[in-house]
């Protein structure tokens, strides 16, 4: 090839489904070819992970997918629950009221994708054949770049009911990127994070 493209061919059975292609720009960070999914053999179920700091302890419930050759990070899903502070003293002042449109309440899910997907172009979103909606990129880090979404009731059943998470975005040349993430053991491991 005479770019700096490395192409990974993968013919492997995830739950049943074949892997595609995926490719790897080295220079500019990578674009994933036609369809990604999760595993490469066994799937993974979705797992809890916490962290604290003597005092508080922060939980989410986790899904990623790696690239099975450089163990680069693809996408990772990540929900948590809003924080709820423990009573203390009364406010001095009343606390500014967040916007009607969010729910503090509701969990929310954290998509990470990798650098060099379309920031122009949203990300859609569906669970099996259902779909979520259709998501803008929040914001870029070094790390990545993430999108954010309440998990309503509605879409919290389907992610219950579900066996596959997709994901369609571009790069940016517009071609199309398909992430494929099985929903394996999302009903446990987000109930446990309700404990």
């Amino acid at each position: 090839m005479n770019s700096p493209e490395i192409w990974l061919h993968t013919l492997a059975r995830a739950g049943g489904l074949l892997l595609t292609e995926l490719c790897a720009i080295l220079a500019v960070g990578f674009c994933l070819a036609p369809t990604v999914f999760a595993q490469d053999l066994s799937p993974s179920a979705w797992r809890v992970e916490c962290v604290g700091d003597g005092k508080t302890l922060e939980c989410a419930a986790l899904q990623q997918l790696f690239l099975k050759e450089t163990k680069q990070l693809v996408a990772q899903l990540s929900v948590r629950l809003p924080i709820v502070p423990k009573p203390s003293a009364p406010p001095v002042s009343a606390p500014a009221k967040a916007p009607a449109t969010v729910d503090q309440k509701a969990p929310v899910m954290t998509i990470q994708l990798p650098l060099g997907v379309s920031l122009s172009d949203p990300v859609e979103i569906k669970v099996d054949d259902g779909e979520l909606g259709r998501y803008r990129i929040d914001t870029c880090t070094g790390t990545g770049c993430f999108v954010s979404l309440t998990l309503n009731d509605k879409i919290l059943s389907q992610l219950r009911a579900g066996t596959l998470f997709k994901m369609s975005l571009q790069d940016p040349t517009k071609r199309p990127i398909q992430i494929q993430i099985p929903l394996l053991g999302f009903d446990l491991a987000y109930d446990k994070l309700k404990q």
